[in-house]
């Protein structure tokens, strides 16, 4: 099992995830697309007059957490303020070159391995789908849901598969999304195969 894993926390039902502002004070639940989980939380709906922004905090214990959903569109505020472990905040941007999509918005940086809280203000017109946490094997908690990226080693891909780094249009939406980690396999041979090796219960697709 590799050193480190990544532990998936969906947006909606997390008692660690607590939402602040957007339209009439609290965030729009969005169950209208295939998120994940079924549903996503929105600061301000595409097209909703007005743009409104909201903030985030969330708890985990790990050293890293990458959130993902939809980016706000360029013509929007692109900066966000981040305050990690009740320390002095800054402000970050946006990834620019996915602004207006569904991708990986932002990521802490490397952390202690431990519990921290992560607060975020000024996010405007930007949805929440899921985090990845980042955690040492050796303090996965039990239950934790782990997600695993298609490059990841333990993956054996054999036949003819191809690697596929272009975004994908979401059904429906007038934007495109950014799998995980930027990148999906793809075979169109018969006979190909993949295999993964795991330890756990199930393996959820």
């Amino acid at each position: 099992m590799p050193e480190n894993l990544q532990v998936v926390i969906d947006s909606i039902g997390s008692d660690e995830l607590v939402y602040t502002g957007g339209p009439n004070g609290g965030w729009v639940i969005d169950k209208d697309m295939p998120w994940f989980g079924g549903s996503s939380a929105w600061s301000s709906q595409i097209g909703a007059f007005p743009v409104t922004s909201g903030s985030l905090n969330i708890t985990f214990s790990g050293n890293t957490v990458a959130f993902y959903g939809y980016s706000p569109p360029l013509e929007l505020y692109q900066e966000m303020t981040v305050t990690i472990d009740e320390n002095h905040p800054w402000n970050t941007s946006f990834p620019t070159g996915t602004a207006g999509s569904y991708c990986q918005w932002w990521q802490s940086p490397v952390l202690e391995d431990g519990t921290h809280s992560i607060r975020l203000d000024g996010l405007t017109q930007t949805s929440l789908d899921f985090m990845a946490v980042t955690v040492s094997n050796s303090s996965l908690a039990a239950g934790a849901q782990i997600i695993v990226d298609d490059a990841d080693p333990e993956l054996i891909y054999t036949g003819d598969w191809n690697l596929i780094t272009r975004v994908f249009p979401v059904p429906g939406e007038n934007f495109n999304a950014a799998p995980f980690h930027n990148t999906t396999h793809q075979s169109n041979t018969v006979g190909d195969s993949a295999a993964f090796h795991f330890t756990g219960p199930s393996l959820p697709s």
